[in-house]
This record gives structure tokens, C-alpha cells and sequence, in this order.
């Protein structure tokens, strides 16, 4: 019976079945706070990280944590909107912080589209301001799948420079909402931001800002 036991075939055992992965959020509550210098009604966690989102209904130029990020153009040197705004307020040493960006080959590029640049805040009452190049959707295809992926890319590309500088904190305007949307839905665009922002929360990362400047956005 001994020899009989230990010559019977093994049974092959089914391989464990992965764990799934946490949903990206959680915990979803709508209350109203002042966070970082923000009127935010909307708070939910990260679902694969210890940082907690919130949404308000505020200009980010208010933030008062680590850094906020600016839709910025290619030049990365100003412009309208709330780029002009940034730099009104971070004055002459944002400006020459801006400036100071090397530029990319022959080219009056700062930034490439989809990138992120990371430079002092000045006279804002953040530390940093990341200069993050969301894409023209204007002159784009119904479909907008060349954009969507540089929208991923350039919401990716601000978390990484937060996370290189050790960032705890930062507030998000929301890239590409203005007049870069053009046919593109406010919803898509949001709701890509989002996702982007939650993948990419990294350990070390404690608030997130996502303010909506407009009563559409």
C-alpha cells in the first residue's frame, strides 16, 4: 500500500487566484471643509494609497500646501488664463524660475506637450508649481484618442514631478477644460484626470486638491 501511494501520480494543485486590486477610490463623503486654503464639499480616499482627494469648488491659486499645478503652454513662460494668473501672482521669481527652464533643442520649447515642469511658486502662497502642457483638443478627430493620451500623460507626468520633489501635498486645476476642450466632453476630461491622479498616488502622498474653477466644471 506504501509503494503504491508513493507511486500514484501527484495531483496538480490550481495556482492561487491573485488578489484583486483595490478599487482606485473609496470612502466617497459629501462635506464641506476648508483644506489648504480650499472651499472643497466632496472627500473620498485613494483606494491604493494613504492620500485622500478632495474636490472644491475655488480658484487653485488659493492653495496654501506644497504645490499646485498650472496649465501651462509649450513656451512654459505665461499665458492667458490661469497661467497669466500664476504668474501675476508669483511675480519676478517665478518668472526668472520659468525662464530658467532649458530649452529643448533649437526650438522656443520649454515643455513638450503631455510633459511637466517643476519651478519655486514665487509670491504664491504654495512652494511649487508644476507647469503641466494638457493638449489642444480643437482641431482634433471626433474620437480625441491622440489627446486622451496625452491628457493620461500629462496628469502622469505632474504626479512623477510631485513625487521626485517629495510632494505631500497638491492642488490640481483641471488640464485642457478651457479653451483647448473644444468637442471634447468636460466629463471625459475630468473623469481621465481623475483616474490618472488616483494610478499614480504614490507613498509619501498625503492631499489632493482637484478644484473646479467654472459652476460647469
Amino acid at each position: 500500500r506504501k509503494l503504491a501511494k508513493a507511486c500514484a501520480p501527484v495531483e496538480e494543485l490550481a495556482p492561487p487566484v491573485p488578489a484583486a486590486p483595490p478599487p482606485l477610490f473609496r470612502n466617497a463623503t459629501e462635506e464641506t471643509n476648508l483644506v489648504m486654503g480650499l472651499n472643497t464639499s466632496f472627500k473620498v480616499q485613494l483606494g491604493r494609497s494613504d492620500a485622500v482627494l478632495y474636490l472644491a469648488f475655488d480658484s487653485v491659486l488659493n492653495f496654501t500646501g506644497d504645490a499646485i499645478v498650472n496649465a501651462a503652454n509649450v513656451e512654459c513662460l505665461g499665458g492667458g488664463g490661469i497661467d497669466g494668473a500664476v504668474n501675476a501672482l508669483g511675480g519676478h521669481v517665478l518668472k526668472q524660475a520659468r525662464f530658467a527652464l532649458p530649452l529643448i533643442g533649437d526650438t522656443h520649447k520649454r515643455c513638450e506637450t503631455g510633459d511637466a515642469k517643476i519651478t519655486v511658486a514665487g509670491g504664491l502662497p504654495c512652494s511649487y508649481v508644476i507647469h503641466a502642457i494638457g493638449p489642444n483638443f480643437v482641431y482634433s478627430e471626433t474620437e480625441h484618442e491622440v489627446e486622451l493620451q496625452l491628457l493620461e500623460s500629462v496628469y502622469k507626468n505632474s504626479m512623477d514631478r510631485a513625487r521626485e520633489n517629495q510632494i505631500k501635498s497638491v492642488g490640481f486645476c483641471i488640464l485642457s477644460a478651457g479653451i483647448y476642450r473644444g468637442s471634447c466632453p468636460l466629463s471625459v476630461v475630468i473623469k481621465t484626470g481623475l483616474l490618472v491622479i488616483a494610478r499614480h498616488a504614490y507613498p509619501g502622498l498625503q492631499t489632493v486638491v482637484f478644484c473646479g474653477f467654472t459652476s460647469e466644471e
